[in-house]
């Protein structure tokens, strides 16, 4: 079992700073490409709704853990935000032409497909957002 975990600060900066990171850790991790190129995608999307939508303090930080079994990739991605749970927005009508669609939702959308499991919980003052691919 290998675990990596990496605080940002909830800032564009933050998410700058992820995106090198964040390539580098699953770069360590022996991770197949695909996988390595569907959670970046995940965790880049989740972090950067929580600096565009979130209501956070300055000094506030999202904690990524990463943690690689045998046959699993476990993504858990924490806040100190607003209680706001991801699988309650409502699906995104894909079938629809771009300008009969309302704005919004597709980022949320690919995390849902490309998630094997998804799971979020309010742990105290925390939101948890718990994502599963299997390798």
């Amino acid at each position: 079992m290998i675990k990596k975990i990496i605080e940002i600060p909830v800032t564009r900066q933050g998410l700058t700073d992820l995106c090198k990171t964040l390539d580098k850790t699953l770069e360590s991790m022996d991770l197949p490409a695909k996988l390595k190129y569907k959670i970046h995608l995940i965790i880049e999307e989740f972090c950067a709704n929580h600096v565009e939508h979130g209501d956070f303090n300055e000094d506030d930080v999202i904690t990524i853990t990463l943690e690689r079994t045998d046959s699993s990739l476990i993504t858990q991605i924490e806040d100190k935000g607003i209680p706001f749970n991801p699988l309650d927005l409502p699906s995104v009508k894909t079938n629809l032409p771009l300008d009969k669609r309302e704005q919004g939702g597709l980022g949320i959308h690919l995390v849902k497909c490309f998630a094997d499991d998804l799971s979020y919980r309010r742990d105290g003052l925390k939101n948890v957002v718990t994502i599963i691919k299997n390798i």
